[in-house]
C-alpha cells in the first residue's frame, strides 16, 4: 500500500509481489540468491489439528523436522 502510494520500498520474494498494485513496480536484485529463515511461534501445548497440520506441512516442504524449543520471554 505505501509502495503503491510512493511512500514506502520494500524487499519482498517474488512470490508476493504478483500481481503487482497498481503504481509499484519491481526491480530485480543482481547477484547470488539469498535464503531467509523464517520462524513460527504457536502456543505451548496448542494441539489443534489445523495448528498440528500447518507444521507438519512446513517440515514436508522443507524436508526437515523443526525445533520445538520453548522459550520464554
Amino acid at each position: 500500500m505505501f509502495v503503491a502510494a510512493g511512500l514506502g520500498v520494500t524487499i519482498a520474494p517474488y512470490s508476493v509481489t504478483t500481481p503487482l498494485p497498481a503504481g509499484a513496480r519491481r526491480l530485480k536484485f543482481d547477484g547470488r540468491p539469498t535464503a531467509s529463515r523464517i520462524f513460527m511461534a504457536t502456543r505451548r501445548g496448542d494441539n489443534r489439528p489445523l495448528v498440528q497440520a500447518f507444521i507438519a506441512a512446513s517440515e514436508s516442504v522443507t524436508g526437515r523436522r523443526h525445533d520445538r524449543t520453548t522459550r520464554t520471554r
